[in-house]
């Protein structure tokens, strides 16, 4: 006796399989392939800051306190001290953002009316004049960004130190007040 075998039968049920394994190993594919383009973009976005810190972050060479008239110390801010005329003349140029509890301490030889203004700052400051004897002279609050306005010391000024726009008002720092660093 013959058996009557139909051939093909069992074709479409390999062939649903294949296809069900092939649309696995795609989804599993294409799913690696967004994990491998995720990770690339991480590490190209934190060379990109490394750089960009690097260019513009912040050392820290030291520390500096705000001490009021009676000695409290008011604040202390890790600082970035710039004591060269390369220094001085760039400042906080071109940064985007002073973070908080940081600040650039500008140091010079002599005491005498100084002038600062924004070009190419894209943060506003507050900027705060300091004379010999380390006491704060002149403070301006929220200076405007990117403009060539001369913010100048009303009496002679040693140094200077930049800060976020507010901090002072944050910190209750003001004329009379003195600062005092250390440089790591």
């Amino acid at each position: 006796m013959k058996k009557n075998v139909q051939r093909g039968a069992g074709q479409p049920k390999r062939l649903l399989r294949k296809v069900i394994v092939i649309a696995v190993a795609i989804l599993i594919g294409g799913g690696a392939i967004v994990v491998l383009q995720q990770s690339y973009n991480k590490q190209e976005t934190s060379a990109s800051t490394r750089t960009e810190q690097e260019a513009y972050g912040f050392r820290k060479d030291g520390e500096l306190r705000f001490v009021s008239p009676s000695g409290k110390n008011l604040v202390t801010i890790a600082i970035e001290i710039a004591a060269d005329e390369a220094a001085i003349t760039i400042g906080l140029m071109n940064r985007k953002v002073v973070p908080e509890m940081h600040g650039m301490l500008f140091v010079f030889q002599n005491e005498e009316h100084r002038s600062f203004w924004m070009r190419n700052t894209y943060a506003s400051l507050d900027i705060i004049f300091v004379n010999s004897n380390r006491e704060i002279v002149t403070l301006y609050p929220f200076t405007q960004p990117l403009s060539d306005t001369s913010y100048t010391s009303t009496k002679p000024a040693q140094y200077v130190v930049e800060v976020a726009a507010g901090f002072a008002d944050r910190y209750g720092i003001e004329v009379g007040n003195r600062i005092s660093w250390t440089r790591f």
